[in-house]
Order: structure tokens, then C-alpha cells, then sequence
């Protein structure tokens, strides 16, 4: 029979293992407690594209006081992150031979960043406006350097492309092009971008056209479209891909990462209308991925 003193002791040894144990099970407990809520924070903050990108950022927003601080302060911050800012004063240039001088103060001080470039808004109609109406939207733009020298735009942003063939859109599309790159008011490298929106037919194709918007739609119909964008048989910098209407709980570096595989140039907003008429909650966490 043991003697009492070595039973105590052993029932001591038993309890302070059964003490460590639970003082460590609990700490577990505490340890998951605090990683898992913080990797699901952390998710935005991993790499987003996974290739050389650049923001494509439809502007159609007034620039009343402090309406574009949101985008002056990305692109100070943010030096190493290239913007092409789609400028669009009026459905394109308007009427008048300048912008006004808000447009005028705000487009300057954009053009100062060294990691900006402008490009004015022009709709084709989906090759149903008339092509002179256009031309002249396009010289209404050439001729704004003449007004001040930051104001001059970079290229031209053509909505609403056709995405289905025919010859005379093709013609047209073709004719619209010529004008900007023949234009000496635009600046070099006199951008060219074609929104049809969607994959246009291959047969569309015009040699000038720089980029190509492959896709402006809902987070969710990216996700249908996924395997269409990604047989695409163009390079990454011929496409830019539009993302609205992204889930709040989304991984936004995920989603970047996704769709920096189709292309270069890029846009996402958490907004589900007015897409392009305000900075929505997602601006500074996009901005911020796309430095990575």
C-alpha cells in the first residue's frame, strides 16, 4: 500500500497536468478566436492583380469642390498605380469649344500626376450616331490644349462600340479611330478604347483600336462569364474588364485577382446603380489592392 504522502502527490501531479491542459485548450480557443475573424479582414489586403494592371476609371462625376478629392488623393498616394480617368463633361465634350472652368481646374491638376492620363467620353450609339457628330466630338477634344495645356486628354473613349459585325460598323468604327490618331490636339499615346461592353465578334476587329472593354457588368454575371473572357485570343493590354454591384462580404483582392488574368485594365465598385457618378465605399480598398 502506497503511503498517504506519495497518493497526495500523485493526485497534486494529476491536477496540475489537467490544469495545463485546459490553461491551453483555453488559450487555443482565444488564439482561433482572434486569428480567424483577423484573416478574413486581412483577405482584402492580399495581393490583388496578379500582372501589371491599371485602373480604368469611368469619371462622370461633376467636379464641384472636393467631388474628386476621393481621386486626387489615390493618385497622390498612389504613385506607383496608373489611372486612364474617362473625363465626360457632357455625354462627351458638350457643345461649348471648352469644359467650363471646373472642368478646366480639375482636369489640370489631374493631368500634373505623372501616373495619369485622360481620355474624353465619346457614345458611338453602337454605330448609329452620326459618324460626323462624332468626328466632331473628337475634334471638340484635340482642341482643348489649345485652352490650356494640362487640359489636353491622352485618347478617346468610345461607348457603346458595336459588338456585332458588319461591314459598315466596321467602316465606321474605323473612320472614328482615324480621327484620333491622326489628331496632333490629343496627346501620344492618342489611346484608343472601344466599350462594346461585351466580347465583340472577332471579325469586328480594328487594327487601331488600343483596348477593347470586354466585359461592363454585375459581379455576378462575371462569374458566368469567366471561361468566355478567359478564351479571349488577344493579349492582357488589349482588354479592360468593368465590375459593378460586388457583394460587400466579396474579396475584393480575390476578385482582382480573377479578373487581372483577362486583362489590364480594370474597375470594380460595390455599387449597385450609379456606377460612375460617385466614389463608392470599395474606392480606397481597390486603389489600395491595385499596388500589389
Amino acid at each position: 500500500m502506497e503511503a498517504p504522502q506519495e497518493v497526495l502527490r500523485r493526485a497534486q501531479r494529476r491536477r496540475k497536468r489537467c490544469c495545463i491542459s485546459t490553461a491551453v485548450a483555453a488559450a487555443t480557443v482565444v488564439l482561433l478566436a482572434i486569428v480567424i475573424p483577423c484573416a478574413l479582414l486581412l483577405s482584402d489586403i492580399q495581393p490583388g492583380p496578379t500582372q501589371p494592371a491599371a485602373i480604368l476609371l469611368p469619371l462622370y462625376i461633376y467636379p464641384s469642390r472636393n467631388a474628386w478629392e476621393p481621386l486626387f488623393n489615390a493618385v497622390s498616394t498612389n504613385q506607383e498605380v496608373n489611372f486612364t480617368v474617362i473625363v465626360n463633361p457632357d455625354s462627351g465634350p458638350g457643345q461649348s469649344a471648352g469644359p467650363g472652368n471646373d472642368y478646366v481646374s480639375a482636369i489640370s491638376r489631374l493631368t500634373a500626376a505623372p501616373n495619369v492620363q485622360t481620355v474624353g467620353y465619346v457614345r458611338t450609339g453602337y454605330g448609329t450616331r452620326d459618324i460626323d457628330t462624332v468626328l466632331r466630338d473628337v475634334d471638340i477634344y484635340s482642341r482643348w490644349s489649345q485652352l490650356a495645356n494640362g487640359l489636353a486628354v491622352s485618347g478617346i473613349f468610345f461607348d457603346e462600340a458595336p459588338h456585332d459585325y458588319s461591314q459598315q460598323k466596321q467602316q465606321y468604327m474605323a473612320t472614328a479611330n482615324q480621327a484620333v490618331k491622326e489628331s496632333t490636339g490629343i496627346r501620344e499615346p492618342r489611346l484608343i478604347i472601344h466599350n462594346p461592353g461585351t466580347i465583340p465578334d472577332a471579325t469586328l476587329d480594328v487594327d487601331s483600336t488600343d483596348v477593347t472593354v470586354v466585359f461592363e457588368n454585375s459581379f455576378q454575371e462575371f462569374e458566368r462569364k469567366k471561361e468566355a473572357l478567359r478564351a479571349l485570343s488577344g493579349d492582357r493590354p488589349d482588354y479592360s474588364v468593368m465590375v459593378h454591384s460586388v457583394p460587400t462580404g466579396e474579396s475584393i483582392g480575390k476578385l482582382l485577382r480573377d479578373m487581372s488574368r483577362e486583362a489590364k485594365y480594370m474597375f470594380l465598385t460595390t455599387a449597385d446603380e450609379g456606377y460612375y457618378d460617385h466614389f463608392s465605399s470599395s474606392w480606397a480598398t481597390f486603389v489600395d489592392l491595385m499596388r500589389s
